[in-house]
């Protein structure tokens, strides 16, 4: 049996620099940073030389349709909760998909990837006189919970924790199961926030948060003065279905899933491997039935520290030889700052918009790279380019890799 044709027919996102898909792209094309200083509520996090990040201000949900049950069950959810529930309600209204869900008409489930949460709001309440239901936000699937409840989603629903490749795993999972027919749709993206006090101690003591240079100017993905990344929050769900689906329902398909890549290091917690890199990328290409000749943008993975912008210029390079210096690289994460989980959902919708759009966006920041980082990196302005198959990158914490390979409509 051949495998399904699978597609994007609906984007919805939070970030730092919009709460829609067109503001969010609009803002990403104007190279407009979502990176700021903390304001008065996260001053407790000025700690370790860190001054602020890629926060969200504000998760307005009154402009969606929720039950007032539902209102109140979420009222005292966690930002991270919040934060999922709007960018999937966004997906589904993106993708003209009615809820709370008509279960005869959509056996629809959902993936995503998240962290585990730390619950430090009750960290000064003592245990006898907290919500008897506290602990329950400790488990990374009761944002999934939480979303179920209000759309009734009851088809296949899962959560993957693996740090910053969950959203991309969680893309990936989903397109494997509709390409050899287990779903004919599916939710799929990431959530994660760790603006907390023991995860900026924990990376600036590793040193991969930037803690030395200017705020607005420390996220310089692949730049030689590069010293470390800075945190960003948000979420970014995807609709995704087989193009038949799409079309029998009178969807809009906006580009298509091809090609998924999934490898591991095995080498070190912490220390980046361009090993594990070029074989989830060449995983993905081979997944897509492509060339190397084929590819016309790369969305890195780019996180600003010294090891993994080497070693994934390294893996590039590896994998594409010469050509690796004409194909356009960019990394989405010096507008927003890292995104953890949420990153390669971010960045698929990312690569979506940029091969509907056919615009590639520069990277902030990047002035001259070194002897590692000598590719093609989208520095001046944005480009303009027809983009057949992109790929997109994200490695974790773990050692962990994957690839997705994107194509226009045909």
């Amino acid at each position: 049996m051949s495998r399904k044709r699978v597609v994007i027919s609906g984007i919805g996102i939070i970030s730092p620099i919009g709460d829609s898909i067109d503001d969010f792209w609009n803002a990403v094309l104007d190279g407009k940073s979502g990176i700021k200083y903390f304001s008065d509520e996260y001053r407790h996090l000025n700690i370790n030389g860190v001054k602020g990040g890629g926060y969200i201000s504000r998760i307005d949900l009154s402009r969606f349709e929720i039950r007032k049950d539902k209102i109140r069950q979420i009222k005292d959810s966690e930002k991270t909760t919040k934060m999922l529930i709007y960018a999937g309600l966004s997906a589904l209204e993106d993708a003209g998909i009615k809820y709370p869900l008509d279960v005869e008409k959509y056996n629809l489930g959902m993936i995503v990837g998240t962290g585990m949460s730390l619950a430090e709001r009750y960290s000064e309440i003592p245990y006898s006189e907290r919500n008897p239901k506290w602990f329950l936000e400790t488990y990374p699937n009761i944002h999934l919970a939480y979303f179920s409840t209000i759309t009734s989603l009851k088809g296949f629903s899962s959560t993957i924790v693996t740090a910053c490749t969950g959203g991309s795993q969680a893309i990936g999972t989903a397109f494997r199961m509709i390409c050899n027919g287990d779903a004919d749709i599916m939710l799929a993206g990431g959530v994660d926030s760790r603006f907390s006090t023991p995860y900026i101690y924990g990376f600036s003591r590793l040193n991969m948060i930037n803690t030395e240079q200017d705020l607005l100017s420390a996220m310089r993905p692949f730049d030689r003065n590069r010293s470390g990344f800075v945190m960003g929050e948000g979420s970014c769900i995807l609709v995704i279905e087989s193009l038949e689906h799409c079309m029998e329902r009178g969807g809009t398909a906006i580009c298509e899933i091809v090609g998924y890549g999934n490898a591991s290091d095995a080498t070190s917690l912490t220390d980046a491997n361009c090993h594990g890199k070029y074989r989830a990328m060449d995983m993905a290409l081979r997944d897509a039935g492509i060339s190397i000749d084929q590819i016309d943008y790369i969305n890195s993975h780019g996180t600003s520290t010294q090891s993994n912008d080497r070693e994934e210029s390294k893996a590039i390079k590896e994998l594409f030889g010469k050509r690796a210096y004409d194909i356009p690289v960019n990394s989405t994460k010096s507008i927003i700052g890292h995104t953890f989980a949420a990153c390669g959902a971010i960045e698929a919708a990312v690569c979506a918009k940029s091969i509907l759009s056919e615009k590639i966006h520069k990277t902030l920041n990047f002035t001259l790279g070194d002897i590692y980082c000598d590719l093609n990196y989208v520095k001046d302005d944005v480009i303009q380019k027809k983009i057949a198959y992109c790929i997109s990158n994200n490695s974790s914490i773990g050692g962990y890799n994957t690839s997705l390979v994107f194509k226009e409509i045909d």
